[in-house]
């Protein structure tokens, strides 16, 4: 479904960060590899994200057509979160 409508959630986490994992059950909800993409800073992972500057974790780019959209640093209540996912994925 996510697919034909070109956009990307690139999750940036850590396996040592506790707000990461609170985020990352929030964003289970969403297809792996369908929409979702999840990406340990700490791991060989970063090696194909080189072009983002992530600078902390939790953060999360919201990508279209190859393209940053938003950028969501930090740890977001579950309803923000999802109001701001429901926006970009409404689009």
């Amino acid at each position: 479904m996510y697919n034909k409508l070109n956009k990307k959630i690139l999750f940036f986490t850590s396996s040592t960060c506790n707000p990461c994992k609170i985020m990352k059950r929030q964003l289970d909800v969403y297809p792996i590899d369908d929409i979702l993409t999840i990406i340990d800073v700490y791991s060989n992972d970063m090696e194909n994200y080189n072009e983002f500057t992530i600078e902390s974790v939790p953060t999360v780019l919201l990508m279209k057509n190859d393209e940053i959209i938003d950028i969501i640093h930090g740890i977001k209540s579950n309803k923000e979160l999802n109001e701001t996912l429901t926006i970009y994925l409404g689009d």
